[in-house]
């Protein structure tokens, strides 16, 4: 998952990056800078549906 989370961020860094230098429009790195706090946000509620479900699992687990 980690290296999920990894990849977006270098994916949407790479947007901006090349949006802002090699093409120098501003306008085209909204759309890198839009996925960028999408995926932030996106991937927080994944990380902590995550985190309850692995919880819940291991409690289960040590009852048994």
């Amino acid at each position: 998952m980690s290296i999920a989370v990894e990849v977006g961020l270098q994916n949407g860094t790479l947007a901006i990056l090349i949006a802002s230098t090699l093409i120098n429009n501003a306008a085209m790195a909204i759309p890198g800078a839009t996925y960028s706090l999408s995926m932030f946000v996106t991937g927080y509620i994944f990380c902590r549906l995550f985190s309850a479900h692995h919880t819940k699992h291991l409690a289960i687990l040590n009852k048994a």
